[in-house]
């Protein structure tokens, strides 16, 4: 979040990760499709689906997995973070982790 943060949009909006975000949709979409979404050539992390994440929650409560990103049906900011159980689910997929060396 660090990287896109205070950086444009593929709208020519200037990202901020915290605040709650709007693509304008009420539906899933393919990725990529709206330009809001796009961030330094990254796609999605806004709204559309939630992202399992490389990070364990250590309150298990809530779930030991973590759902990152935004979600079509409400408004949410890309740095979003909740709990889940890790179940199968339409409404998440993964958000992939490169490791460069």
């Amino acid at each position: 979040m660090t990287f896109v943060n205070g950086k444009k949009d593929g709208a020519g909006n200037t990202i901020d990760v915290t605040v709650n975000g709007d693509r304008g949709g009420s539906s899933k979409a393919t990725s990529g499709q709206h330009p809001a979404d796009r961030m330094c050539n990254i796609f999605d992390l806004e709204e559309n689906y939630y992202e399992y994440v490389a990070e364990k929650n250590s309150c298990v409560d809530y779930g030991q997995f973590v759902d990152r990103g935004g979600y079509y049906v409400g408004s949410s900011s890309a740095s979003h973070r909740s709990g889940s159980y890790g179940n199968a689910s339409s409404d998440d997929s993964f958000r992939f982790t490169l490791y460069v060396m």
